[in-house]
This record gives structure tokens, C-alpha cells and sequence, in this order.
């Protein structure tokens, strides 16, 4: 057998046995935790806005359950940065980055919907790569007259992905 059949032979064993050989329900039976995030002691809901990477000088966590704002959380998550984070809500990065009308906004920040308390939700905005708009009005197919109105919101952030994309050369 040569090097690449066998490669290949464990790639496929060791897929199968993680993906069958273990199967004791916890999949089935996941749900996700629901963490609350502090950056420098302001709330930000979510760590997609902050760089997690190169500006977290110390981390520590409280995995005990908590209500705040009648909302149940299964802990916090506290980050102490090593720069002042300059922490703008969604509303003032449409108004800072998207010059056009938007309808009712649906955000994303690199690729994930935002389902927490959008006004709650803080980015740094050091850490902003780009902002994108998409109006419902531009989509083919779609019912201008009696659909709603609504606008994606597309923030990406200087991850080392996103960084990495950005700095390809795309031929078409």
C-alpha cells in the first residue's frame, strides 16, 4: 500500500469511529451555553467584537448561573484588555459605515446572525475590517410589494481569516 491510500485509509477509519464509536446521546442532546461577556467591565453579549487574539491581557471566568435583565445566563466571561477598546453599538456602525437608507436591519458579524439583544451588543472599532449592506430591494425573485423591507448588515472583523482573505488577489 502507498503512503496515500494509507493516509487515506486512516483519515476515513478515525472519521468513522469519531462520528459512530462514540454516539452516547450527548449530541443529540446538546444545547448551546449562553455566556455573558465582559470587556474592561462594560457588557458586550457577544466576544465577536473584541480581538480576542492580540489585545487580551487577562481572562478569567464565573461558570455560575446568573439573571441579569431577567435574562439567565450559564456564567461570565471577564477580559481585561491591553488597549482601551473603543466599544460603538450596531446602530452608530450603520451610522458610521453605511451611508445609504437601510430598512430593518439583520446583522451579522463574519458570517454569524445575531439572535441576542441587538442593542445590547457592543464592537470595537479598532477591530472592524469592513462593513457590507444588502437591501432586499436588490434580491431577484423578491416580492417588493408585499414582502418586508429589511437590509443584511455585514460586519467583518480583523481576524486572521477574515485578514487573510481581505489580502488575496482574486482573478475572475
Amino acid at each position: 500500500m502507498d503512503s496515500m491510500k494509507k493516509i487515506f485509509l486512516f483519515i476515513i477509519v478515525n472519521f468513522s469511529c469519531n462520528l459512530y464509536g462514540q454516539d452516547d446521546g450527548f449530541v443529540k442532546n446538546y444545547e448551546p451555553i449562553n455566556i455573558l461577556c465582559y470587556a474592561d467591565s462594560i457588557p458586550i453579549i457577544s466576544s465577536l467584537g473584541i480581538d480576542l487574539e492580540n489585545n487580551v491581557a487577562s481572562f478569567k471566568s464565573d461558570l455560575k448561573k446568573v439573571i441579569v435583565d431577567k435574562k439567565e445566563y450559564d456564567g461570565k466571561f471577564y477580559f481585561k484588555l491591553k488597549q482601551k477598546a473603543n466599544l460603538i453599538s450596531l446602530k452608530q456602525i450603520c451610522e458610521k459605515y453605511i451611508k445609504e437608507e437601510i430598512y430593518t436591519p439583520i446583522y451579522l458579524i463574519n458570517g454569524k446572525f445575531l439572535k441576542d439583544d441587538i442593542s445590547a451588543i457592543k464592537i470595537d472599532d479598532n477591530f472592524i475590517l469592513r462593513v457590507n449592506h444588502i437591501n432586499s430591494d436588490n434580491f431577484d425573485g423578491f416580492d417588493q410589494k408585499t414582502s418586508p423591507k429589511f437590509t443584511f448588515i455585514l460586519i467583518f472583523t480583523k481576524t486572521k481569516e477574515n485578514l487573510k482573505r481581505a489580502s488575496e488577489i482574486r482573478i475572475r
